[in-house]
């Protein structure tokens, strides 16, 4: 999700905060490890899920540990790896205690249970559809007849999804957590904080459903499978609310099989419907939306951020993170 930005992000966030909120102890480290195991986790159970052969331009943790013979052992290793970092974080905070601690811990349990959450609301409403070979004719008869079985591919459930899935342990998580590191105190920083985090990680998978099917390979390191797998994504929502009757009839025909002319048949609806110029036009728009939410609760100014009555953000961190996103290729 976050694949190609991690670097960038953490090239600013220590700095930018440093010099916003004071001085910060190497437990802005420790969390930004945590962090990072976390997301790999995160990141190794969406992979199968979603049946996806490669991350980051690599072949996917799980299809490796598949081709080695261990089945889906992946499952545990996320698992493994998730519990490994919690059980870190504890540690180092029962050793060198944090004001915050607890508020810290509590906050990386609510994003991974809200991610959890997410996953499953992308899965029940993707309808995941994989045909059974029967004497060459599919036993899911339904998913190519009735054209229902797309009533919840609307812009409102995709928003839904990038909001558990994706908004709040990517972006939320990171940045709130440290703010508690900071020790800010003002629950008005920290609500309007989240609603600025939480419009970015939806232009995030926005962003990310374009790529899937639009991007370059080479450039995402990862091949898209969202139409193959009956993805509820901004494109089908936004492609069957401009479809004509027949342009829907070729998406419910299609949409969620993985024979390659069907993919294809999908794909060429997109363009009929001009999907990348209505996605030009959402980037821009979206961006402008975030840019004046973020203005109209941050300033510029150098203030006491951390205090009680602080009703102001810094406006320098948040326009960052969106600056990194723009118009981004992977």
């Amino acid at each position: 999700m976050l694949a190609g930005l991690t670097s960038d992000f953490d090239a600013y966030f220590e700095d930018v905060l440093t010099s916003l909120y004071g001085s910060l102890s190497c437990d802005l480290d420790l969390v930004k490890s945590h962090f990072t195991r976390i997301q790999a986790a995160f990141l190794i159970h969406d992979d199968i899920i979603d049946d996806s052969p490669m991350r980051r331009g690599k072949v996917s943790w799980g299809l490796l540990q598949q081709r080695e013979g261990h089945g889906l052992i992946g499952i545990n290793d996320g698992l493994h790896l998730y519990m490994s970092a919690q059980q870190l974080l504890m540690a180092s905070f029962k050793s060198r205690p944090h004001p915050r601690s607890l508020e810290i811990l509590k906050l990386f349990c609510d994003c991974a249970n809200y991610t959890c959450i997410g996953q499953a609301l992308d899965i029940l409403t993707s309808d995941q559809m994989r045909p059974v070979d029967s004497g060459g004719v599919s036993l899911c008869t339904r998913l190519t007849s009735n054209g229902d079985r797309l009533r919840d591919a609307t812009v409102s459930r995709s928003t839904s999804i990038a909001k558990w899935k994706t908004s709040y342990y990517s972006f939320v998580l990171p940045v709130v957590a440290g703010m508690l590191l900071a020790d800010v105190k003002s629950d008005v920083l920290f609500s309007n904080a989240e609603k600025i985090l939480l419009k970015i990680g939806e232009y995030f998978q926005v962003q990310d459903d374009f790529l899937d099917v639009f991007g370059d390979e080479k450039v995402t390191g990862k091949v898209g499978t969202d139409i193959q797998e009956g993805k509820c994504s901004w494109l089908i929502a936004t492609a069957l609310d401009k479809a004509s009757s027949e342009q829907r009839d070729v998406l419910c025909r299609n949409y969620g099989l993985k024979d390659p002319g069907c993919v294809n048949a999908v794909r060429d609806i997109f363009y009929e419907l001009d999907l990348p110029i209505l996605y030009s036009v959402y980037e821009d728009q979206a961006r402008k939306d975030i840019f004046e939410t973020i203005e109209s609760v941050s300033t510029d100014k150098t203030e006491d951020f951390t205090g009680p009555a602080a009703t102001k953000l810094p406006r320098q961190l948040f326009a960052e993170i969106l600056n990194i996103l723009c118009h981004r290729e992977k």
